[in-house]
């Protein structure tokens, strides 16, 4: 059924066919720890619920929804990009940081937000990373579409009271 519905969208697309990431996607918690609690993500919703399927991506348009396959479980989910990052980076001895923030361990790296490697492409929701059974960092692949046009239609079906 849901390869039916992935085959409707690409054909519904006026842009053509999805785009593909395979990368790593981290699991963030920030609901739930209070971080996020209440603050505006880059679409204008506010982070309320740990049961949203949410995600944050650097380079994929906020408000799009994504298509999310953990490539060791086989599992998938739906989530909507309703934030930026992630933004942690490796510095020379394999420990990671926050490159947005920490610019004592970015200086001491040698990178720049715009360069060095990224830790993840995607950082996940709880609610998206249990459905995927990823904890931590998770092989995952990961489409989208770039018309945002069944946004709206896409809410209604997967976001609760959507």
């Amino acid at each position: 059924m849901l390869e039916i519905f992935l085959l409707l969208l690409s054909l519904l697309n006026p842009e053509g066919r999805s785009q593909t990431q395979v990368g790593k996607g981290t699991t963030f918690y920030p609901v739930e720890k209070g971080l996020n609690n209440g603050i505006l993500g880059c679409t204008g919703e506010r982070w309320v619920d740990p049961i949203i399927p949410y995600c944050a991506s650097r380079t994929i348009p906020c408000g799009t929804w994504v298509y999310i396959s953990n490539l060791s479980t086989k599992k998938v989910s739906w989530c909507k990009v309703m934030d930026r990052g992630p933004y942690g980076k490796y510095d020379s001895s394999g420990k990671w940081f926050n490159a947005a923030t920490d610019r004592k361990a970015a200086k001491k790296a040698g990178t720049t937000p715009r360069t060095g490697t990224y830790r993840a492409i995607i950082d996940m929701g709880s609610s998206v990373s249990n459905q995927l059974g990823a904890k931590g960092l998770a092989r995952v692949k990961v489409r989208w579409w770039r018309s945002n046009k069944l946004a709206p239609l896409l809410d209604r079906l997967l976001l609760p009271n959507g």
